[in-house]
């Protein structure tokens, strides 16, 4: 029986039998390359879990084998988390983890920052290349690391805004999917930051970024702020119609009467009027599910 958390961990490999809780803690960075996935990751409790007077002397060893580029995937993962363990913060390592070429390391990498108590001028710094990853799983995992931190400037703003692109049609993995997915993420971290994003917002580096970024960032604003920020940014476009995600936003704000005569002219035009009608309706059906949902709960 496998049990973690301080308690017996018999391993059987290879016809050795140990019981991790009385392993030296000077020996135990060794197991952290076991070929057994259940040592390793005993190992990796033990130094977690172990009073920190303990186990600080471990940190130039898990460094080194976290730097190891010649180590397993595994093993360098489980170095690093050893190292968030004891609350060990190693920037020259973590500068190489987020440019190595492992594709789960460097999710990793990035994930771990939320362990560690960084400026938002560091995150950006550590961040901004990654944010645009060719790997979706990265991306993703920056947009996570930005929400959990919970602080942020002007250029971790920067990087939320710049996810909230335009949606893709369909729902297809490799492309709209991941879009949409990031879309939501990069929505939901702003939420956490409303008072830096309406400084964002109104800043000059606002407009580096298309205005269907910046509507969709700006829902995570209070209700009046985000309204009256719509109007604003809407009187900057060119556009003669509605999409869905923006005809949907527009419905629930148009008991505002600054946004219902901004798109007025859109509503009239006959010539949209199918269209509108069309989207309409598919709000109304999303609307009657939601409710379904809800009262199946």
């Amino acid at each position: 029986m496998d049990v973690f958390g301080g308690s017996a961990i018999n391993l059987k490999s290879r016809g050795l039998s140990l019981i991790f809780f009385e392993v030296k803690t000077t020996e135990l960075v060794a197991y952290l390359k076991s070929p057994s996935i259940w040592a390793k990751r005993a190992a990796w409790h033990q130094i977690s879990d172990r009073p920190n007077a303990e186990t600080r002397q471990l940190a130039k060893d898990l460094i080194s084998l976290a730097s190891d580029s010649s180590q397993d995937e595994e093993t360098r993962i489980m170095a690093l988390w050893s190292l968030e363990g004891i609350k060990h913060y190693d920037h020259s390592l973590i500068k190489a983890l987020l440019a190595s070429r492992p594709d789960n390391l460097r999710r990793e990498a990035v994930r771990s920052l939320q362990s560690f108590s960084l400026s938002a001028d560091e995150l950006a710094s550590l961040l901004t290349k990654l944010s645009s990853d060719s790997n979706p799983m990265i991306r993703s995992e920056v947009l996570r690391t930005l929400e959990a931190v919970k602080i942020a400037n002007t250029e971790t703003i920067g990087l939320l805004v710049a996810a909230c692109k335009e949606p893709l049609e369909g729902n297809a993995m490799g492309g709209s999917y991941e879009r949409n997915f990031e879309r939501f993420l990069a929505r939901k971290a702003l939420e956490n930051y409303p008072k830096e994003l309406s400084v964002f917002i109104r800043s000059p580096k606002a407009v580096q970024y298309d205005i269907s970024n910046l509507i969709w960032a700006s829902q995570a604003l209070p209700k009046e702020e985000r309204e009256q920020v719509f109007v604003d940014l809407w009187k900057k476009t060119n556009k003669k119609d509605l999409d869905e995600v923006t005809f949907v936003l527009v419905a629930g704000m148009l008991d505002n009467r600054n946004v219902l005569n901004i798109v007025l002219p859109i509503l009239e035009n006959e010539n949209k009027a199918v269209a509108n009608v069309s989207l309409t309706l598919k709000k109304s059906v999303h609307s009657a599910i939601k409710g379904i949902d809800k009262g199946v709960e």
